[in-house]
């Protein structure tokens, strides 16, 4: 069998980042499942606590992203990230950057954390239909 490729061992993380799971990935990259264990970048990664409110916003979240498009569910409850929502969170973190250094540039003085995030809130809506937008329009070419 021999040494694992650079290349292979980042395809390993790849597909563990994208949701495929430990026996998923080893299948599809033909390896042992000690090596993806051994590889995988989430392996350290100490499962998180969520409160049951938490885990109705995060599946209501998931339910949205899943209707615009930008979720696969997989089973069990899971979901993948797919390439219209990689896609979409480039283009919304770039439109975001962008509308916080506007808002800097118009109030022209210096801003604080909490008056950011209030403007964010206030034009988030318009910022992710605009990213879903271009995110579909640029897939579409």
């Amino acid at each position: 069998m021999g040494r694992l490729t650079k290349k292979k061992i980042d395809e390993i993380a790849k597909l563990r980042q994208e949701g495929y799971t430990q026996k998923e990935t080893a299948e599809k990259m033909k390896v042992h499942l000690r090596t993806v264990r051994k590889y995988d970048p989430l392996r350290e990664q100490k499962p998180v606590r969520l409160t049951p409110e938490q885990v109705r916003h995060y599946e209501e979240l998931c339910d949205e992203l899943a209707v615009e498009g930008l979720l696969d569910k997989v089973s069990d409850g899971r979901v993948r990230i797919n390439s219209l929502g990689r896609k979409f969170l480039e283009i919304f973190r770039e439109l975001e950057t962008r509308a916080i250094l506007n808002f800097m540039v118009e109030v022209d003085r210096p801003v604080s954390e909490e008056e950011t995030d209030r403007h964010l809130e206030l034009i988030g809506d318009e910022l992710w239909a605009q990213a879903l937008s271009e995110a579909k329009r640029e897939l579409a070419h």
